[in-house]
């Protein structure tokens, strides 16, 4: 059996249909995995990421789950496609890849724009007849980690105090990275967390077979083929 726990954040009010979805995959647990949830609110997310890795490192779960409130499994309601299929999806390609593995959703106010940096140009298929990709850059809207990357990543930091009481290690801690012709970039924290994991040795990819909703004004996901 492999444990996931699954970690979200939560800066406002969640959709109704994101609380659901977790309702329905605790409940319902996919295939071979043990589902377990841990909640964070904080205005500071990459603290609030933070806080939730370091606590992960101290329990048994094999894998930490990161999913924020906007992101929407099966948000066109295939019935192929049950509670929790994207969650062992994920954890089935970390597995295979010994990689990070994260899930494509559309930025907000675009019809055509994934939240993802490749590794080259080229379009990226995603749904049916979509892979497992190897990319330079992940949001960590919906991310399946390790705990090996993230036991690597704390092996190679110092717990810092964040507040009186609260110990973390800064996994996703914006940085600053030389682009490849030397131009400093500001890394947010979700590329710096993908950076970090590359620098330890580790690659990144993303799983195009999963279709994912992002909230906002409305509903942006990619449309089936």
């Amino acid at each position: 059996m492999t444990k996931v726990l699954l970690s979200s954040q939560a800066y406002s009010g969640a959709d109704m249909r994101f609380i659901n979805q977790l309702i329905h995959a605790l409940a319902e647990q996919p295939e071979g995995i043990q589902l377990g949830y841990n909640f964070t609110q904080t205005s500071v997310i990459e603290v609030g990421l933070s806080i939730a890795a370091t606590d992960f490192l101290k329990t048994d779960f094999d894998y930490f789950f990161s999913l924020d409130y906007d992101i929407i499994f099966n948000p066109h309601n295939d019935p192929a496609y049950p509670p929790g299929y994207e969650i062992k999806r994920l954890v089935d390609s970390c597995k295979e890849t010994r990689g990070l593995v994260g899930a494509p959703y559309l930025k907000r106010g675009t019809e055509d724009q994934l939240c993802v940096v490749p590794l080259k140009e080229g379009e990226i298929l995603v749904g049916p007849g979509g892979g497992i990709t190897e990319v330079r850059y992940l949001p960590t809207g919906c991310t399946m980690i390790s705990r090996e990357i993230l036991q690597k990543l704390a092996d190679s930091m110092d717990l810092v105090r964040y507040e009186e009481g609260t110990w973390i290690y800064p996994f996703f801690m914006p940085m600053i990275q030389k682009d490849d012709d030397g131009t400093p970039m500001y890394l947010t924290l979700d590329f710096a967390f993908s950076q970090r994991v590359r620098d330890a040795g580790f690659k990144i990819f993303l799983d195009t077979r999963i279709i994912l909703g992002h909230m906002g004004s409305k509903m942006y996901a990619v449309q089936r083929r």
